[in-house]
């Protein structure tokens, strides 16, 4: 695998395609999957699964992409040892665009010049290869590197070859640089891709009507709602997994249906999953639509017992919505401050709660503050507050380094940090 992927990139502009621009087969499968459960599992278990990905498709870019990502987000202890392991590859392998990409991925924020260097060393290489040339216009959309000139020049190459399979990175810098034209021509061939292909998914056209939308003239627009709800049925037929009903309600409300189809389809989202994020948002926004805030802010009686009311559903909902990890430390704050809980109760609710979105997330300065916050709102436990003040305070000095030690920041944006 790895002599004939060297073998394509030295061709240069041979790479465009599904092989160069989207993993294919298992490697594919395998990618969405540990996409599509990134939510759910755990941060060491996704960390494990990345690592075994890595290591059974050491050719793919966006593996290696992810795992990277991870990595600098949510492992800080052993970020530096993976990027330097990324950079030594790249050493012992002077040739490959490949190495030299995902070193010069790895070094971004760290090192940007260098990372730049190589870059522009993997594109004189293989200028075909697309990878390099979607980094390089990362770089150079933004921040203290910025030179939209060639942001837009290497936007371009990556779209030359992967317009029909665009990443989420790839549409944010069209969305910062590139013209209508641009954002029309790649739009055309993405959707001919999805149209063509039986296995598109929600997801994939989520981007597209995103990208038509802000590509196309506001006279083109009521052509394009008739597109996406042909779509949408599309899409209903082939009877996506529930998890997809959020991006199917956003094309249902994108094409110009009518109210009372709209409402049908959130109805079927509460049926079909009842514990999403969709299904929460849904039954907020029908809430709040039902107990208007009182419009007199010194009412008090009025607003206390519009509180009362929004207390009993948040209980509920937090019965409910268990998808949505922040909403149980709402509903434990919420007891707290009435003053539903014993100190003892309080501590534990609370621990439970950090643990909880520890495990899902990683350690975060927030939830210890503001788990602190609320006990000494209440005169509760001093000492644990305390301890999970000076947590917390750990927690942000290390963010706060990590933001301060991108050497992408402008002089301005690390004055503000």
């Amino acid at each position: 695998m790895r002599i004939l992927l060297l073998t394509l990139l030295a061709t240069g502009g041979m790479l465009a395609g599904q092989d160069v621009c989207a993993p294919s087969g298992r490697e594919g499968a395998a990618l969405r999957a540990w996409r599509e459960n990134s939510t759910n599992a755990s941060i060491s278990e996704r960390r494990r699964l990345i690592d075994e990905l890595a290591a059974s498709y050491p050719a793919s870019y966006q593996i290696h992409a992810e795992r990277i990502g991870l990595y600098r987000r949510a492992f800080a202890d052993a970020w530096p040892g993976l990027r330097e392991s990324y950079v030594r590859l790249a050493e012992k392998n002077p040739g490959d665009p490949l190495s030299l990409t995902l070193a010069a991925a790895a070094l971004h924020r760290s090192d940007t010049p260098r990372a730049i260097e190589l870059l522009t060393k993997a594109r004189t290489l293989s200028p075909g290869f697309p990878w390099a040339a979607l980094k390089l216009a990362e770089i150079y959309q933004g921040g203290k590197f910025m030179d939209r000139d060639k942001a837009r020049a290497n936007l371009d190459a990556y779209t030359a070859s992967c317009a029909e399979y665009l990443t989420s990175s790839a549409n944010f810098i069209m969305g910062k640089i590139a013209d209508d034209q641009s954002r029309m021509a790649v739009a055309k061939r993405l959707r001919a891709r999805l149209d063509a292909d039986s296995s598109s998914g929600p997801s994939d056209y989520e981007m597209l009507w995103s990208l038509e939308f802000r590509s196309y003239p506001p006279s083109e627009h009521l052509a394009l709602r008739k597109q996406v709800a042909k779509d949408v049925e599309r899409l209903l037929a082939l009877k996506p997994d529930k998890r997809y009903l959020g991006t199917l309600l956003a094309g249902v409300k994108q094409s110009g249906a009518s109210k009372e189809s709209i409402a049908a389809f959130e109805d079927r989202v509460l049926k079909e999953a009842p514990a999403s994020s969709t299904a929460y948002t849904i039954t907020y926004e029908r809430w709040k639509k039902d107990h208007k805030e009182p419009e007199d802010p010194k009412n008090t009686a009025a607003w206390d017992a519009w509180k009362r009311d929004y207390r009993v559903a948040t209980k509920q909902w937090a019965a409910q919505f268990h998808e949505v990890a922040w909403l149980e430390l709402s509903h434990r704050a919420t007891q707290i401050k009435d003053g539903e809980l014993t100190e003892q109760e309080a501590i534990r609710a609370l621990e439970e709660s950090i643990q909880k979105d520890a495990l899902r997330n990683g350690p975060n300065f927030r939830r210890y503050a503001s788990a602190a916050d609320t006990l000494l709102a209440k005169r509760l436990a001093p000492a644990k507050a305390l301890e999970w003040m000076e947590t917390a305070w750990s927690l942000a000095e290390q963010a706060d380094k990590a933001r301060r030690d991108d050497d992408t920041l402008t002089d301005a944006r690390r004055k503000e940090i």
